[in-house]
């Protein structure tokens, strides 16, 4: 048998009580009562070292538990602690590093809106001018690219419309070519053009057009002069005549 506390001492005790014969059976075996005796009191002190057993593992979870909690709570603290450590350190800096200087700047390197009364800087910045200028300088890049691509972006449109107008030229030329097609085959040939068309040396037979015209013209010429010294004559013999015929009249 195992040794157990006073509580399950009692209880055995109390148990052993059962393991008289005065509770066995009559119809049973001594042999068989005394293995069934032992059977039982080996279930009832395992049952009771579970038991124990389960209360210690309690225990311990409890115990356990509480070094946890206090463990958590200590890390709180911790933290609590270097937070507030912290803070004063920040604290310190501010102190040391916060100091009221008085600055001179020139007019336009101040970029805080003015107020009604007085500019306030509370939450101004004191940036390095090599920064704003750093700034500026990709600024001026920035709108360089954005201008060049802008550039791109009309020559594109413009190469687009350049396009669209050869593209309606070259319909309208199409067009034209159709309306003289439509000509050329509504076109009566005549003899003249005939033999305009398989005469092989046209430009021999205009220029010989043009000298006979050019002679038509000028023996018209020849002849318009010889008429209008015809006419003159004719007109100056009338005025002459006219002349002598006004004194005979005026006698009468």
């Amino acid at each position: 048998y195992v040794k157990v506390e006073d509580p399950d001492k009692m209880f055995l005790e109390a148990m052993s009580e059962l393991d008289s014969d005065i509770h066995k059976p009559e119809f049973l075996d001594i042999e068989v009562w005394e293995r069934f005796v032992d059977a039982r009191h080996i279930k009832v002190e395992s049952e009771l070292k579970v038991k124990h057993h389960s209360q210690k593992i309690q225990d311990l979870n409890s115990f356990l538990q509480r070094k946890l909690d206090d463990d958590e709570a200590v890390k709180n603290k911790i933290e609590k602690t270097f937070q507030h450590l912290n803070d004063l350190r920040d604290k310190k800096l501010k102190f040391l590093m916060n100091l009221e200087v008085q600055l001179l700047l020139k007019q336009g390197q101040v970029e805080v809106d003015p107020g009604v009364f007085s500019t306030k800087f509370d939450n101004a910045l004191l940036i390095h001018r090599s920064v704003i200028e750093d700034l500026n300088s990709q600024i001026v890049t920035l709108g360089e690219g954005k201008v060049s691509a802008m550039i791109d972006c009309k020559d594109y449109y413009k190469n687009i419309h350049l396009l669209e107008w050869e593209h309606e030229k070259m319909q309208m030329e199409a067009e034209d070519l159709n309306s003289k097609t439509r000509d050329v085959q509504t076109l009566r040939v005549t003899k003249e053009l005939q033999v305009f068309l398989f005469e092989e040396n046209n430009a021999q037979r205009m220029q010989k057009e043009i000298q006979t015209l050019e002679k038509t013209i000028k023996l018209n010429e020849n002849m318009h002069q010889r008429k209008s010294l015809d006419k003159k004559r004719i007109l100056d013999r009338l005025n002459r005549l006219k002349k002598k015929k006004v004194p005979t009249a005026t006698l009468r």
